[in-house]
């Protein structure tokens, strides 16, 4: 299992960042119970607060200038991991949230399908890769692959079913799977998550095309 790296974000920890102080090979971060209960706190393993070493990173790729000889960038599989692993919590997060909001995620599109959809891409389509790169260990591939069991009970039904928005608030399917997705998040990823949204509309060609930019926030660190 992968762990983000507090400071440059980059999956380089096997152990969940918690006092383990193993050393992020990106930015040469190293893991301070203190520092990551305190990102103000200066000193510790690292001479900086973690709120400086972000910064550093963003900077000059390093959470210190002096450990710039020692760092590397990511590799192609990491940029590749935070990127599939952002996008399977985005995916369930919009699971979780009710009607309007998942409407207002999904913007121009079938919301019904969309949500089904964007799992099946975030999670089946890259489960070899996830499996290949260690991104989840054999408790958490049994609970996605429960959870995309489960999801068959959500095939085959009538174009309303996934079209109309009064099907998404008030069908008990869907109710329960946002139950069944906030379950899921809590279980492998132990993390309480928001996605910020911006979206912008161009019209090319007489088209209307819509861009949408997600960012993944961390809001807690562990689910009560």
């Amino acid at each position: 299992m992968k762990y983000k790296c507090p400071c440059c974000g980059c999956y380089t920890f096997d152990n969940k960042p918690d006092g383990s102080y193993d050393i992020c090979q990106v930015c040469f971060w190293e893991d301070d119970p203190i520092q990551l209960e305190d990102p103000t706190c200066e000193g510790g393993a690292n001479k900086v607060s973690l709120i400086q070493a972000q910064k550093n990173y963003k900077k000059f790729g390093a959470c210190e200038r002096e450990m710039i000889p020692h760092v590397r960038k990511p590799t192609e599989n990491e940029y590749l991991i935070k990127y599939f692993y952002e996008e399977l919590i985005m995916s369930l997060i919009t699971m979780s949230l009710p009607a309007e909001e998942q409407n207002d995620m999904i913007g121009i599109g079938c919301t019904g399908d969309e949500i089904l959809q964007d799992f099946s891409n975030s999670y089946i389509d890259r489960k070899q890769f996830y499996l290949d790169n260690n991104v989840f260990d054999d408790k958490r591939i049994q609970i996605l692959d429960e959870f995309d069991r489960f999801l068959n009970k959500y095939d085959g039904h009538d174009e309303n079913f996934y079209w109309d928005i009064e099907q998404l608030k008030s069908n008990p399917l869907w109710e329960e799977l946002r139950v069944q997705a906030k379950i899921v998040i809590s279980q492998v990823f132990g993390m309480i998550y928001r996605i910020e949204i911006e979206r912008k509309n161009e019209l090319v060609d007489g088209k209307l095309i819509e861009h949408t930019r997600r960012k993944l926030i961390e809001v807690k660190d562990e689910v009560p």
